[in-house]
């Protein structure tokens, strides 16, 4: 509760213990109004296609937009040699690790190559 005191002029007057509550309390509310308001997002429009020039239009040339398939996303070397690993050894299990290391590998790899080319 804040105490007020009489000054020689008669007014009241607040003491600077209640003026920091006071500040105190205002700041807080502003803060929390402040931070209820959602943010607003702007929308951004797609770039524009460029219309063909007078003189293209003239001439009567058609203008051909050549559609691009996308891409496979590429393999990294290592989880290319994580593949390779894998199948190496999923086919020396099947076959009960009876024959060379050597030629699960490579049996590995052309499976793993002819996988990533189709």
């Amino acid at each position: 509760m804040p105490t007020k005191k009489t000054t020689k002029t008669g007014k009241t007057a607040t003491t600077a213990t209640s003026r920091a509550k006071n500040s105190a309390s205002r700041s807080v509310a502003t803060k929390t109004a402040r931070s209820k308001t959602p943010a607003t997002k702007r929308a951004t429009k797609p770039a524009a296609v460029p219309a063909p020039s007078a003189a293209v239009k003239a001439a009567g040339t058609q203008i051909t937009v050549a559609t691009v398939a996308p891409s496979k996303p590429a393999v990294t070397g290592e989880k290319r040699f994580q593949m390779i690993q894998l199948e190496a050894y999923l086919i020396a299990e099947k076959d009960g690790f009876r024959s060379d290391p050597h030629g699960y590998w490579v049996a590995a790899e052309q499976r793993v190559a002819a996988m990533l080319k189709g």
